[in-house]
């Protein structure tokens, strides 16, 4: 049976160490470029646009979302609104 690198990570997160370069490390290096442009104003008043569904697309999604969440303290479902 073919499984994806998302459905692996999840199902060994709280077992394991686990880390996938191409999920985690690409949506690392976006989310860095996203902070490092100053001129774009709060990041939590930013809309963000995916094209594709892919695993790398959804991974950078979820580290945006997840990095709106903590830093102004609100929970996930509010970060993606």
């Amino acid at each position: 049976k073919y499984e994806n690198a998302a459905s692996i990570l999840l199902r060994h997160r709280k077992t394991s160490c686990c880390y996938n370069d191409d999920l985690q490390g690409t949506a690392a290096v976006a989310l860095a470029g996203i902070l490092a442009c100053k001129d774009i104003g709060p990041i939590d008043k930013q809309t963000f646009l995916f094209a594709g569904a892919g695993q790398a697309g959804t991974s950078i999604a979820e580290l945006i979302v997840s990095y709106i969440a903590y830093k102004c303290r609100i929970s996930i479902w509010e970060a993606r609104e």
